[in-house]
C-alpha cells in the first residue's frame, strides 16, 4: 500500500560476513581510529582540558648600557654619517605608548624658518623653508637594555575558591616576576632564560638577533633602491617594525598542566620602514628644528592558552572522536555493497523489505476464518437423520 511505502521505518541489522579481506579492514580502521582519539586528542592535544586566551598589560622602558662608555668606533660611525651619543630619555621617542617603544637610530636634523605669516588669508608656498640639514646616528645602540615587566590574567578558565565565601571567586592572575621565562630566537634555539623575582632585561642586540635582523641590512622595501645615490638604505637608516609577542602557557607538560611560563618571540615586520618626526620650536616661532627619527618601533603582543581539567571537555571531546568509529563500519560496508564479488548477496541480507503491519493482516484474518469455521462445526448437530429414540 502506498501510505505503508511513505511511513515506512527502517532499522539495522546485523549481518556477520566471514571474510578474512573485510575482517582484517575493519579492525585496522578501527584500531587507528582509537588510537588517533586516545593517543592524539586525548594524550597529545589535551582534549581533557578547557582553556582562556589570557589577557594582560606590558610595561617596557629602555636603561643604558652596562658599559658607561658608550663607543663610536662602530663602522656605521664615518666621515659622511657621524654619531652622536644620547641617552635613553632622548633615545625613545614618541614616549608614554603603554603596548609599544620606538627606538631612535637614525636621526635627520633639519633647521627651519617660517616664510608665510601664521595670521595671513593665504598662502602659496610652504609655511617653512629649508635653511640646513644634517644626519647622524645614535652610537652603541644595540647594547642598550631593555626592562620588560608585565602582568597576566584568564578571567575564565581557573579560579580560587576562597574558604570564608563560597561566592569568591578569583581568576588567575601573575606577574612576569612570579614566573619563568625565555626568549626564543626565529630558529627555536633558546638565546636566554628568566628567573623568577626579577624584571626581564633584554640587551636590543639580543631582541634584534631573535628575530633575525641586523640594522646595517638592507631591507626588503629598499633592496632595489640600494645604489651608489642611496647611501642610507640600511636597516638603521630607515628603521622597521618588530612585533614582540609574549606567549604564555601552563600546559606544556606531558600530562595534565603545570605552573604558568612564558616565551618571548620577535617577529620583523616585512616590507615596512619606520620614521616619526619631532618638532623643536623656538623661542620666536620663526624658526624651528626638525627631528626626523627612524628607528625600530616594537609592538608587544600578549597571547597564550591558560588550561584545567574539565570533565565537560573531555567528554564533548571523547563523544565526537567516536564518531569516527562508525566511519570504520561504512567503509567495510561500502566495499561489501558495491565492489566485492558477493555484494548482491550481502545487499540482500543487509536490506530486508517486510510488510509487517499486512502480514499481521493476513495472520490475524486466517486466525479468525479458521476460529469461525471451528464454531460452525461445533454447532451443527451430529445426526440430522438419526430419530429420537422412544422410552420405554
Amino acid at each position: 500500500m502506498l501510505q505503508d511505502l511513505l511511513y515506512s521505518y527502517e532499522t539495522t541489522k546485523c549481518v556477520r560476513i566471514k571474510d578474512r579481506t573485510l575482517g582484517l579492514l575493519y579492525w585496522t580502521l578501527s584500531l587507528l581510529t582509537v588510537a588517533y582519539i586516545f593517543g592524539y586528542i586525548i594524550i597529545l592535544d589535551k582534549g581533557y582540558l578547557e582553556y582562556d586566551n589570557p589577557v594582560g598589560i606590558v610595561r617596557a622602558a629602555l636603561k643604558k648600557p652596562t658599559s658607561l662608555v658608550i663607543r663610536t668606533n662602530h663602522t656605521y660611525c664615518t666621515q659622511d654619517i657621524e654619531c652622536r651619543i644620547w641617552d635613553a630619555i632622548d633615545i625613545v621617542y614618541p614616549r608614554g605608548d603603554s603596548d609599544s617603544l620606538s627606538i631612535t637610530t637614525s636621526v635627520t636634523e633639519i633647521d627651519q624658518i617660517r616664510i608665510c605669516d601664521e595670521r595671513a588669508s593665504f598662502c602659496e608656498t610652504d609655511v617653512y623653508t629649508e635653511t640646513g640639514k644634517d644626519r647622524f646616528n645614535i652610537a652603541d645602540i644595540e647594547n642598550f637594555k631593555l626592562k620588560i615587566e608585565h602582568s597576566m590574567q584568564a578571567e575564565k578558565i581557573i579560579f580560587a575558591e576562597d574558604d570564608d565565601d563560597d561566592d569568591d571567586y578569583e581568576p588567575v592572575a601573575e606577574s612576569s616576576r612570579h614566573m619563568k621565562g625565555l626568549l626564543i630566537s626565529h630558529n627555536n634555539t633558546v638565546l636566554k632564560k628568566f628567573p623568577r623575582n626579577k624584571s626581564d632585561r633584554i640587551t636590543v642586540k639580543a631582541l634584534l638577533a631573535a628575530a633575525d635582523v641586523d640594522l646595517d641590512q638592507i631591507p626588503d622595501q629598499t633592496r632595489e633602491k640600494a645604489n651608489s645615490t642611496h647611501k642610507h638604505a640600511t636597516m638603521r637608516a630607515e628603521g622597521s617594525v618588530l612585533f614582540v609577542v609574549i606567549h604564555y602557557s601552563n600546559s606544556d607538560t606531558w600530562f595534565g598542566t603545570g605552573a604558568v611560563h612564558y616565551e618571548y618571540r620577535v617577529h620583523r615586520l616585512h616590507d615596512t620602514s619606520y620614521v616619526v618626526y619631532e618638532t623643536l620650536n623656538t623661542a620666536e616661532d620663526e624658526t624651528r628644528h626638525l627631528h626626523k627619527r627612524f628607528g625600530i618601533h616594537m609592538k608587544f603582543m600578549l597571547t597564550g592558552k591558560i588550561g584545567r581539567f574539565s570533565f565537560k571537555a573531555l567528554v564533548t571531546n571523547v563523544a565526537s572522536a567516536l564518531g569516527l568509529v562508525t566511519l570504520s563500519t561504512l567503509v567495510v560496508d561500502q566495499l561489501a555493497l558495491f565492489v566485492l564479488p558477493f555484494r548482491a548477496q550481502f545487499s540482500k541480507f543487509k536490506y530486508q523489505e517486510d510488510e509487517i503491519e499486512e502480514n499481521i493482516r493476513k495472520s490475524q484474518g486466517l486466525k479468525k476464518s479458521q476460529g469461525d469455521g471451528k464454531t460452525k462445526d461445533e454447532n451443527k448437530p451430529k445426526n440430522k437423520n438419526k430419530k429420537p429414540q422412544k422410552a420405554e
